[in-house]
Parts: C-alpha cells; structure tokens; sequence
C-alpha cells in the first residue's frame, strides 16, 4: 500500500493522498511539469525548444526555453487552444511566473 511520505526512488510526496480524501487538494503544491527538447520528429513541439509548466486553480501557464509564453483558462478552454496571455489579469500572471521561477527543478 502507498504512503503519503516520499522515499529514494521517489522524493515527491505520493499522490495517494488525493484519491483517498479529495478535500485535501486544496492544500497541494500546484502540478509543475518540464519537457525536455527532443529532436524526434519536426512535428512535436518540444523539436526546437524544452518547455515548462505550471496548473494553478483555472489557469496552465507554459514558458518555452526560447522565453514564449502561453497561458490558457482551462475550465472554459480545457485543450489549450486559445492563448490569452495577452489578455491576462496581470496578478494571475505574476503569481504563475514567480510559482514556475520557484520551483524546485
């Protein structure tokens, strides 16, 4: 059976948490993710550039490593068509640089 504590092949906390008592998403660190440049195939976006990410509440924020930035409202655009970064409340937007420039890659 998992545990909520981390060990040394996983140093993260186990996710088994959340399926055992969903109220206690609130209190989880926004989902970060990175994807390295890989030069597989012309038609994946990672090809020319790596990318990282962070999920907080409605909002995906992704930076490329060339310095694009994407941000998309996931309860009203859930497969990341619509890029509003320009039109962004701009503490959303802060709050997701600072919370990506934090992380602990």
């Amino acid at each position: 059976m998992a545990t909520a504590q981390s060990s040394a092949d996983f140093s993260q906390r186990s996710l088994a948490t959340l399926w055992r008592d969903p109220a206690s998403r609130s209190n989880w660190p926004a989902p970060e993710a990175e994807l390295a440049q890989l030069r597989v195939c012309a038609c994946f976006p990672n090809y020319t550039e790596s990318f990282r990410s962070v999920t907080q509440g409605d909002w995906h924020y992704i930076v490329g490593s060339k310095g694009e930035e994407q941000l998309f409202h996931v309860s009203t655009d859930p497969t990341n068509l619509n890029n509003v970064i320009g039109s962004a409340p701009p503490q959303v937007l802060d709050q997701l640089r600072q919370s990506l420039a934090s992380a602990n890659w």
